[in-house]
């Protein structure tokens, strides 16, 4: 298997630091999109990641929540106390990172990839609506070409141990790990595989610690026989592809699929790298496509058909183009790849923008929903009296007014209880969510 060519000293660390210029400059431009608009993104899970990861310091078991991400919230807690805006600048850096590592991985032909590569990322769309909206899947992303790198490395114990804190960043574990663990044991390196271990002891170790028995409550996962959400078509992604990866990388993927077949039928001696390839990054991208689409259409594992959990294989994606264009054209020994490649990527640019424009409104304005908690959270605190407390179900209301949701002074969370309300408690209400709660069917609709 090829190895990545490592970086020299000198001259050459500067030139790593030009390639990995671009990917920064886009990072900084994702934070101020998202800042020069005036939505808030997610107002469900994107404000709910944020919640947890701010308010974690208080909660010691937020830090332990599986649903919330473990090692997002560990991770991400220092930005969180700088607002919603911190955790886009989280991401932004995340995906940064994602882009250089991915670079790393190309080699030699990194700084002709310098532009392209965070191009390809940031202009995938799923992948660029995650990173504005703070959510979780940038880490996993991160993770995932991080572990490809270090097994390319052949530093497989460190591989295994980053590997063993992915069940604590993402579901989607569940497809990347198998194909990793095997690699490793087909490599026969036995040695490292009981480095796996090294994550789940740590956060059984510390939750036991801090919580006591009442860390089960949270260690239990939230996927496994949740049935909140219907099942769906078994085509639910892949008919929406261009909408989760862009037209102009999902074009891309399924054209380097039948080049990565001919480098590995044509390049004996480059054949290793290319089954590494395929194994460590082709076969996850494969795999995490067809568990969220067997989780949907089956049911039953939380799986409400959201596009953007497929923007966890974005890097994955990007990584098996990058690599096969780059391979491809060293291989058929391409003429003035230099000057070819610069105008590749111009023309990419300009079809990644133009396509990103046209799927997402750019710069971002608040949907019905984000005005209507605004409005109503507005006349919550205009009303309240002193001592009174705020119930609310939707996590965008304890955004708005800088509320700890699991602090005694906020009446309401996911499970609201009306036995909990006392006089002077103003509940923030919509009927519409009586679809999921049948115990307050009844309630009158907010006036």
């Amino acid at each position: 298997m090829g190895r990545p060519e490592p970086p020299a000293a000198g001259i050459v660390n500067k030139r790593w630091l030009w390639s990995a210029l671009p990917s920064l400059l886009l990072a900084i431009l994702a934070v101020l999109i998202r800042l020069g608009g005036t939505s808030a993104w997610d107002l469900g899970d994107g404000a709910l990641h944020y919640l947890q990861a701010r308010w974690a310091p208080w909660h010691a078991y937020l830090f332990f929540d599986r649903w919330a991400k473990p090692v997002y919230v560990v991770l991400g807690t220092a930005f969180a106390q700088w607002g919603p805006a911190g955790m886009v600048v989280f991401d932004a850096l995340l995906a940064a990172a994602t882009a250089i590592t991915i670079l790393t991985l190309i080699g030699p032909d990194r700084k002709r990839a310098a532009w392209l590569v965070p191009i390809m990322l940031f202009g995938s769309i799923q992948y660029f609506k995650v990173v504005v909206s703070g959510l979780t899947e940038p880490l996993f992303g991160l993770a995932s070409v991080l572990a490809v790198l270090l097994l390319f490395r052949r530093r497989y114990t460190a591989a295994m141990a980053l590997l063993s804190f992915t069940p604590f960043i993402r579901p989607e574990y569940v497809v990347l790990a198998p194909m990793l663990v095997l690699w490793t044991a087909y490599k026969r390196q036995w040695k490292a595989l009981p480095w796996l271990a090294l994550g789940p002891v740590l956060y059984m170790l510390a939750g036991r610690a801090m919580l006591g028995e009442r860390f089960l409550n949270f260690a239990r996962d939230p996927y496994e026989d949740n049935t909140l959400y219907p099942p769906g078509g078994w085509d639910n992604f892949l008919v929406q592809a261009a909408d989760i990866l862009g037209d102009p990388l999902l074009i891309l993927f399924l054209l380097c699929l039948p080049v990565m077949a001919l480098l590995w039928s044509k390049d004996r001696t480059r054949r290793p790298a290319y089954q590494a390839i395929m194994v460590l990054v082709l076969a996850p991208v494969v795999g995490i496509w067809a568990i969220h689409s067997y989780a949907y259409w089956a049911g039953g594992h939380g799986s409400a058909g959201l596009l953007r959990v497929l923007a966890t294989a974005t890097p994955l994606t990007v990584l098996f183009v990058a690599y096969t264009l780059f391979h491809a054209a060293r291989h058929w020994e391409i003429k003035r790849p230099a000057l070819l490649f610069g105008l590749f990527t111009l023309g990419y640019f300009a079809w990644a923008q133009d396509d990103l424009r046209y799927r997402l409104p750019l710069p971002a304005r608040p949907t019905t929903e984000q005005l209507m908690v605004e409005a109503a959270m507005k006349d919550a605190m205009a009303q309240i009296g002193p001592g009174g407390r705020i119930a609310t179900a939707h996590p965008y209301s304890a955004v708005l007014v800088g509320h700890d949701p699991w602090a005694p002074d906020h009446a309401g969370s996911d499970y609201l209880d009306l036995a909990t309300l006392e006089l002077g408690d103003i509940l923030e209400w919509n009927s519409e969510y009586a679809t999921q709660r049948p115990d307050l069917a009844g309630f009158p609709a907010a006036g």
